[in-house]
Protein backbone atom coordinates (compact mmCIF):
# COMPACT_ATOMS: atom_id res chain seq x y z
CA UNK A 1 0.00 0.00 0.00
CA UNK A 2 1.68 3.12 -1.17
CA UNK A 3 2.21 6.26 1.84
CA UNK A 4 -0.39 8.97 2.35
CA UNK A 5 -0.13 12.13 0.39
CA UNK A 6 -2.42 13.66 -1.66
CA UNK A 7 -1.43 14.48 -5.55
CA UNK A 8 -3.46 16.62 -7.56
CA UNK A 9 -2.65 16.64 -11.39
CA UNK A 10 -2.72 19.52 -13.90
CA UNK A 11 -5.36 21.61 -15.28
CA UNK A 12 -6.45 21.47 -19.16
CA UNK A 13 -3.41 20.81 -21.56
CA UNK A 14 -3.19 22.38 -25.35
CA UNK A 15 -5.34 20.69 -27.42
CA UNK A 16 -2.96 19.89 -29.83
CA UNK A 17 -1.25 17.42 -27.41
CA UNK A 18 -4.93 15.34 -27.09
CA UNK A 19 -5.38 12.51 -28.83
CA UNK A 20 -8.42 12.11 -31.19
CA UNK A 21 -11.57 10.89 -30.18
CA UNK A 22 -12.41 7.29 -29.51
CA UNK A 23 -15.31 5.42 -30.94
CA UNK A 24 -18.39 4.41 -28.62
CA UNK A 25 -20.50 1.90 -29.25
CA UNK A 26 -23.61 1.92 -26.72
CA UNK A 27 -25.11 -1.70 -26.55
CA UNK A 28 -28.73 -2.31 -25.90
CA UNK A 29 -30.60 0.23 -24.46
CA UNK A 30 -27.59 1.74 -22.03
CA UNK A 31 -28.75 5.95 -22.21
CA UNK A 32 -27.98 8.81 -20.18
CA UNK A 33 -30.45 9.31 -17.83
CA UNK A 34 -31.12 12.65 -15.06
CA UNK A 35 -32.03 9.75 -12.23
CA UNK A 36 -29.21 10.16 -10.52
CA UNK A 37 -25.89 11.81 -10.51
CA UNK A 38 -22.37 12.78 -8.75
CA UNK A 39 -21.71 15.63 -11.30
CA UNK A 40 -23.74 17.84 -14.10
CA UNK A 41 -27.03 16.16 -13.52
CA UNK A 42 -26.34 13.50 -15.73
CA UNK A 43 -25.12 9.47 -15.56
CA UNK A 44 -25.22 6.85 -17.96
CA UNK A 45 -27.88 4.29 -16.85
CA UNK A 46 -27.32 0.36 -17.49
CA UNK A 47 -29.67 -1.63 -16.12
CA UNK A 48 -31.57 -4.50 -18.47
CA UNK A 49 -29.43 -7.25 -20.46
CA UNK A 50 -27.47 -6.59 -23.21
CA UNK A 51 -26.65 -2.88 -21.75
CA UNK A 52 -23.00 -1.46 -21.79
CA UNK A 53 -20.36 0.53 -23.30
CA UNK A 54 -17.84 -1.03 -25.92
CA UNK A 55 -14.81 1.21 -26.77
CA UNK A 56 -11.57 0.05 -29.33
CA UNK A 57 -8.49 1.49 -28.07
CA UNK A 58 -6.99 2.40 -31.33
CA UNK A 59 -3.79 1.47 -29.82
CA UNK A 60 -4.22 3.07 -26.40
CA UNK A 61 -5.89 0.40 -24.09
CA UNK A 62 -2.25 -2.21 -23.63
CA UNK A 63 -0.78 -1.26 -21.38
CA UNK A 64 2.99 -1.53 -20.32
CA UNK A 65 3.96 0.47 -17.82
CA UNK A 66 1.44 2.82 -15.75
CA UNK A 67 -2.17 3.68 -16.24
CA UNK A 68 -5.14 4.94 -13.98
CA UNK A 69 -8.18 3.20 -14.83
CA UNK A 70 -11.50 5.75 -12.63
CA UNK A 71 -15.00 6.41 -12.81
CA UNK A 72 -18.21 7.08 -10.41
CA UNK A 73 -20.76 4.25 -10.39
CA UNK A 74 -23.86 4.22 -7.90
CA UNK A 75 -25.22 0.54 -7.77
CA UNK A 76 -29.18 -0.67 -7.42
CA UNK A 77 -29.86 -4.17 -5.75
CA UNK A 78 -30.73 -6.79 -8.73
CA UNK A 79 -29.63 -10.09 -7.78
CA UNK A 80 -26.61 -11.94 -5.89
CA UNK A 81 -24.47 -12.33 -9.07
CA UNK A 82 -21.65 -10.20 -9.15
CA UNK A 83 -21.90 -7.42 -11.50
CA UNK A 84 -19.05 -6.32 -14.03
CA UNK A 85 -18.49 -2.60 -14.06
CA UNK A 86 -15.18 -1.99 -16.38
CA UNK A 87 -12.95 -5.10 -18.12
CA UNK A 88 -11.40 -5.23 -21.41
CA UNK A 89 -12.88 -9.18 -21.30
CA UNK A 90 -16.10 -9.90 -23.98
CA UNK A 91 -17.12 -13.30 -22.62
CA UNK A 92 -16.17 -15.45 -19.62
CA UNK A 93 -13.03 -17.17 -20.61
CA UNK A 94 -10.14 -15.26 -18.52
CA UNK A 95 -7.20 -14.86 -21.07
CA UNK A 96 -3.57 -13.40 -20.49
CA UNK A 97 -3.64 -9.23 -20.05
CA UNK A 98 -7.35 -9.67 -19.33
CA UNK A 99 -8.61 -7.66 -16.54
CA UNK A 100 -11.88 -6.57 -14.87
CA UNK A 101 -13.69 -4.18 -11.88
CA UNK A 102 -16.84 -5.60 -10.54
CA UNK A 103 -19.25 -5.42 -7.62
CA UNK A 104 -19.28 -8.57 -5.95
CA UNK A 105 -23.13 -8.44 -4.98
CA UNK A 106 -22.99 -11.50 -2.40
CA UNK A 107 -20.25 -10.14 -0.24
CA UNK A 108 -21.28 -6.39 -0.73
CA UNK A 109 -17.54 -5.49 -1.85
CA UNK A 110 -15.89 -4.27 -4.77
CA UNK A 111 -13.24 -6.60 -7.01
CA UNK A 112 -10.88 -6.31 -9.22
CA UNK A 113 -8.35 -8.63 -10.59
CA UNK A 114 -5.76 -9.58 -13.62
CA UNK A 115 -5.18 -12.85 -15.07
CA UNK A 116 -2.65 -14.54 -13.40
CA UNK A 117 -3.16 -12.95 -10.08
CA UNK A 118 -5.75 -13.36 -7.30
CA UNK A 119 -8.66 -11.05 -7.31
CA UNK A 120 -8.84 -8.55 -4.47
CA UNK A 121 -11.89 -7.95 -2.88
CA UNK A 122 -12.08 -4.08 -0.95
CA UNK A 123 -11.64 -4.01 2.60
CA UNK A 124 -15.01 -2.92 3.81
CA UNK A 125 -18.77 -3.82 2.71
CA UNK A 126 -20.74 -1.27 0.68
CA UNK A 127 -23.89 0.05 0.27
CA UNK A 128 -26.16 0.14 -2.98
CA UNK A 129 -27.84 3.41 -4.24
CA UNK A 130 -24.83 5.60 -3.28
CA UNK A 131 -22.07 6.72 -5.14
CA UNK A 132 -18.36 5.56 -4.79
CA UNK A 133 -15.56 6.40 -6.80
CA UNK A 134 -12.96 4.08 -7.99
CA UNK A 135 -9.69 4.20 -9.33
CA UNK A 136 -7.72 0.96 -10.66
CA UNK A 137 -3.74 2.64 -10.52
CA UNK A 138 -0.67 0.93 -11.65
CA UNK A 139 2.62 2.43 -10.39
CA UNK A 140 5.86 1.30 -10.88
CA UNK A 141 4.32 -2.00 -11.16
CA UNK A 142 1.99 -1.68 -7.89
CA UNK A 143 -1.68 -1.78 -8.49
CA UNK A 144 -3.68 -0.91 -5.92
CA UNK A 145 -7.38 0.04 -6.24
CA UNK A 146 -8.99 3.28 -4.16
CA UNK A 147 -12.29 3.56 -3.06
CA UNK A 148 -13.23 7.33 -2.67
CA UNK A 149 -9.84 8.40 -2.85
CA UNK A 150 -8.56 5.31 0.11
CA UNK A 151 -6.24 2.17 -0.71
CA UNK A 152 -8.73 -0.62 0.04
CA UNK A 153 -7.47 -4.26 -0.47
CA UNK A 154 -3.31 -5.08 -1.06
CA UNK A 155 -1.92 -3.99 -3.75
CA UNK A 156 -0.32 -6.56 -6.34
CA UNK A 157 2.78 -7.17 -8.04
CA UNK A 158 2.35 -6.72 -11.87
CA UNK A 159 4.58 -6.54 -14.63
CA UNK A 160 2.82 -8.14 -17.36
CA UNK A 161 0.64 -6.19 -19.67
CA UNK A 162 -2.28 -5.64 -19.40
CA UNK A 163 -5.22 -4.90 -21.55
CA UNK A 164 -6.23 -5.81 -24.87
CA UNK A 165 -6.69 -2.63 -26.74
CA UNK A 166 -10.96 -2.50 -25.60
CA UNK A 167 -12.75 -1.25 -23.00
CA UNK A 168 -15.92 -2.50 -22.07
CA UNK A 169 -18.31 -0.94 -19.10
CA UNK A 170 -21.15 -2.65 -17.72
CA UNK A 171 -21.10 -6.45 -19.22
CA UNK A 172 -19.51 -9.03 -19.95
CA UNK A 173 -20.05 -10.70 -23.10
CA UNK A 174 -23.81 -10.47 -24.56
CA UNK A 175 -26.26 -11.71 -22.59
CA UNK A 176 -27.28 -11.63 -18.79
CA UNK A 177 -24.21 -12.84 -16.87
CA UNK A 178 -22.50 -10.48 -14.63
CA UNK A 179 -24.29 -7.34 -15.87
CA UNK A 180 -24.38 -3.89 -14.11
CA UNK A 181 -27.52 -2.95 -12.61
CA UNK A 182 -26.69 1.13 -11.87
CA UNK A 183 -24.99 4.35 -12.80
CA UNK A 184 -21.50 5.27 -14.53
CA UNK A 185 -20.56 8.40 -14.94
CA UNK A 186 -16.74 10.56 -15.88
CA UNK A 187 -14.96 7.67 -16.63
CA UNK A 188 -11.07 8.35 -17.53
CA UNK A 189 -8.54 6.12 -18.30
CA UNK A 190 -4.83 7.41 -18.56
CA UNK A 191 -1.53 6.16 -19.47
CA UNK A 192 0.06 7.46 -16.01
CA UNK A 193 -0.23 6.45 -12.84
CA UNK A 194 -2.21 9.70 -11.24
CA UNK A 195 -2.29 8.81 -7.68
CA UNK A 196 0.68 7.45 -5.57
CA UNK A 197 -1.03 7.63 -2.70
CA UNK A 198 -4.36 8.23 -0.52
CA UNK A 199 -6.03 10.93 -2.33
CA UNK A 200 -9.48 13.58 -1.65
CA UNK A 201 -11.29 12.40 -5.24
CA UNK A 202 -12.15 15.57 -6.99
CA UNK A 203 -15.34 18.01 -6.63
CA UNK A 204 -15.93 18.88 -10.59
CA UNK A 205 -15.72 17.11 -13.61
CA UNK A 206 -12.02 16.04 -15.12
CA UNK A 207 -10.32 18.13 -17.58
CA UNK A 208 -8.65 16.99 -20.64
CA UNK A 209 -4.52 16.40 -20.06
CA UNK A 210 -1.69 15.17 -22.05
CA UNK A 211 -2.28 11.44 -20.02
CA UNK A 212 -5.75 11.17 -20.86
CA UNK A 213 -6.63 8.61 -23.39
CA UNK A 214 -10.38 8.36 -22.79
CA UNK A 215 -12.98 10.48 -20.87
CA UNK A 216 -16.59 10.34 -20.52
CA UNK A 217 -18.73 12.97 -18.57
CA UNK A 218 -21.93 11.54 -19.59
CA UNK A 219 -23.73 14.45 -19.98
CA UNK A 220 -26.54 14.89 -22.79
CA UNK A 221 -30.27 14.84 -23.02
CA UNK A 222 -31.91 12.17 -20.61
CA UNK A 223 -32.86 9.32 -22.76
CA UNK A 224 -30.13 9.60 -25.20
CA UNK A 225 -27.73 6.91 -26.45
CA UNK A 226 -25.48 9.57 -27.73
CA UNK A 227 -22.67 8.98 -25.34
CA UNK A 228 -18.90 10.38 -26.47
CA UNK A 229 -15.32 10.55 -25.75
CA UNK A 230 -14.88 13.75 -24.51
CA UNK A 231 -11.28 13.89 -24.55
CA UNK A 232 -10.41 14.26 -28.41
CA UNK A 233 -8.06 16.90 -30.84
CA UNK A 234 -10.60 17.46 -34.26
Amino acid sequence: MFGAANLVRGLAQPQSRLRKRKHIDVLGDAQLTDRTSQFQGRSIQIETEGDGLSIQGNGDFVFDSDFCIEFWTNLQYSYTGNQMIVTNRKTGQYNTGDFFIQWAAELMKFQWGIKGHTPVLTNNAQRYNQWYHLALVRRNNQVQLYLDGQASGAAVNIDTTVGTDIIRVGLLGTGDSNRLVGNIEEIRVSDHSRYQADFTPQTEIYQNDEDTLLLIHANGEPGSQDINDDNYNE
